[in-house]
């Protein structure tokens, strides 16, 4: 009796656990390290697809050729900018990335521009392909004319790497301002002063007509008030009338207001 009575006790105190208990850990370690390994194929995949996108190009003598078709770019003057270089890098040289180029379509929205014929490097340069035809400012080339309705004036920041603070700018909202600056450089006067150069600026014409593209000109102060324009196509230095830039300088009996007064 008293050995069935241990037994009985035996029994009661060592609950039979369900299989289906005891299996569940085991299949949440197992799910949880298939899951981690599908998710990194997935990465892994991803990272795979998108440096097989970034298309290879060569580059030589003015000349960006991409690799798997042997389509060519050609380097523009430097008097070119590209305006909005899209995100996504599209390829890379050995030496440096490749973009597409973008514009503001009529919804503001940024679009891109045709890929094989357009394309662009962190530094705005523009490589174009043989159907482009590049504008240019000449009013006589009316088909290809750049048409600039707005003139931006810059500063060179101190450290010279390229970056620009425009500080003033033309435009024809109000008067025909832009389009008389550009037709007084067209007319082709040249500089024959005696100033010397005191200060280059960077001056930025944009266009309607051709809104993904600024045409780049550089304005050279000379020490006796003069001034004349030049490009990096027609190194000419062309006379301009000093009225167009008298609010480039704070007048000197004006106070300086942006220091801060000593609390």
């Amino acid at each position: 009796m008293a050995k069935t009575t241990k037994k009985k006790k035996k029994q009661a105190s060592g609950k039979r656990r369900d299989p289906h208990e005891r299996l569940t850990l085991k299949y949440w370690l197992g799910g949880g390290a298939v899951l981690a390994v599908f998710v990194g194929l997935i990465v892994l995949i991803a990272l795979l697809a998108a440096r097989a996108d970034i298309v290879r190009f060569s580059y030589a003598d003015g000349v960006l050729t991409r690799e798997y078709d042997g389509r060519t770019f050609i380097k523009a003057p430097d008097t070119y900018e590209t305006l909005f270089p899209l995100g996504n890098r599209y390829g890379k040289t050995d030496d440096f990335q490749v973009y597409k180029v973008g514009f503001y379509n009529s919804y503001g929205i940024l679009s891109e521009m045709d890929s094989e014929n357009y394309l662009t490097d962190a530094e705005g340069n523009l490589y174009y392909g043989n159907m482009v035809v590049l504008p240019t400012l000449d009013e006589a080339e009316a088909l290809k004319t750049f048409a600039a309705d707005t003139v931006r004036f810059g500063n060179f920041d101190s450290d010279d790497d390229g970056i620009v603070v425009y500080f003033s700018s033309l435009t024809n909202k109000n008067a025909p301002d832009a389009t008389d600056f550009v037709n007084e450089y067209l007319k082709g006067k040249r500089y024959i002063g005696e100033g010397l150069p005191q200060k280059t600026y960077r001056v930025q014409l944009t266009s309607a007509k051709y809104d993904y593209l600024a045409y780049i000109l550089y304005l050279v102060e000379c020490d006796n008030g003069d001034f004349y324009l030049y490009s990096d196509v027609n190194r000419s230095s062309i006379a301009m009338d000093s009225e167009w830039f008298d609010s480039f300088h704070m007048p000197e009996e004006t106070p300086d207001t942006t220091a801060r007064e000593a609390s």
